[in-house]
């Protein structure tokens, strides 16, 4: 089986063609799966293009030189072969793969047998995390004698790194001028969070917004002196002034008050109106602001006109 297996590997394209450049993109899903996307760049068009991968795959699209490929997929007993038979120079393979996790320990694992069966100039691999994982730290896989990803090069003709393209991890291997038939086995751990984790981070925070708004219509409905210690220093100080007066205030009297400046003040009386907490109205070149009027505060001012006569 072994034997059959390597024989496979090798037999990716047939004929004497080279290679200027084999990169592959293996985009990893929490299902298990992966989306490949194999691009193949001949030194010269060929008449054929075939590729074999260990697996079985689904969604096939083949492109040469920008164009539909003639190809046909052959199950084998252990993998996929993809046979295109049309002329051309850039070939792209892209098609979905099963099976490309496994578990190890508490993490996710990809593991795969990556080859060079024609001479080629440049081949690379790289290996994206679902969105969200992260790869497995030194310190969390101490003990095992594994690394978050291997093989780990540094050399001048094999390279390997990992980083970010600002949506998910990746890792990439580059090999340059590799050795006809030279095989490497590419390993990936990783650390994803599930479904349900991202459902219950969304539930609390959805909780949360809930409660501070149901904080704020509560705040509302009393004298607004118990809103003042969760408003900042400086709106306190504003709605302070409102409060204190008798009528509604000119906000210039408030930039003199507080010796604000006249676009912080504007701010912060912008703030509170969105609030629902002041009343702004337009008089001559400035506004005159006035406390938002509560059921509460109107029943305050009964009791007082009561309590006066």
């Amino acid at each position: 089986m072994k034997i059959l297996l390597l024989a496979l590997l090798f037999v990716a394209v047939s004929g004497a063609a080279t290679i200027d450049r084999w990169d592959t993109t293996v985009s990893l899903r929490d299902d298990g799966t992966a989306v490949w996307n194999v691009k193949i760049s001949y030194a010269e068009p060929v008449q054929k293009s075939d590729y074999f991968i260990v697996s079985s795959v689904k969604d096939i699209h083949v492109t040469a030189d920008g164009r539909a490929a003639d190809c046909a997929a052959e199950p084998l007993p252990v993998g996929t072969s993809i046979a295109c038979k049309t002329y051309g120079q850039n070939f792209t393979y892209s098609f979905m793969a099963s099976e490309m996790l496994s578990r190890f320990g508490g993490f996710n694992q990809f593991a795969y047998r990556f080859g060079v069966p024609i001479i080629t100039a440049v081949y690379t691999v790289k290996v994206e995390l679902p969105i969200g994982a992260s790869l497995a730290q030194e310190e969390e896989l101490q003990g095992t004698g594994r690394q978050s990803y291997e093989p780990a090069w540094n050399e001048a003709l094999k390279i390997s790194a990992s980083g970010s393209d600002g949506r998910v991890i990746y890792i990439q291997w580059a090999l340059k001028d590799p050795t006809l038939g030279e095989t490497f086995d590419a390993g990936v751990i990783y650390k994803t969070f599930g479904y349900t984790s991202q459902i219950a981070a969304f539930l609390i925070i959805l909780a949360i917004i809930a409660l501070f708004m149901g904080m704020m219509y509560v705040f509302r409905k009393k004298d607004y002196r118990h809103i003042l210690p969760v408003l900042t220093d400086a709106e306190r100080r504003v709605v302070e002034i409102v409060m204190r007066e008798e009528k509604p205030v000119d906000q210039r009297k408030i930039i003199k008050d507080l010796d604000y400046s006249k676009p912080k003040v504007s701010r912060i009386v912008h703030d509170l109106e969105q609030r629902g907490l002041i009343s702004v109205q337009r008089k001559g070149r400035s506004n005159v602001i006035s406390m938002k009027k509560t059921h509460q505060n109107e029943e305050k001012k009964e009791e007082d006109k009561k309590s006066s006569k």
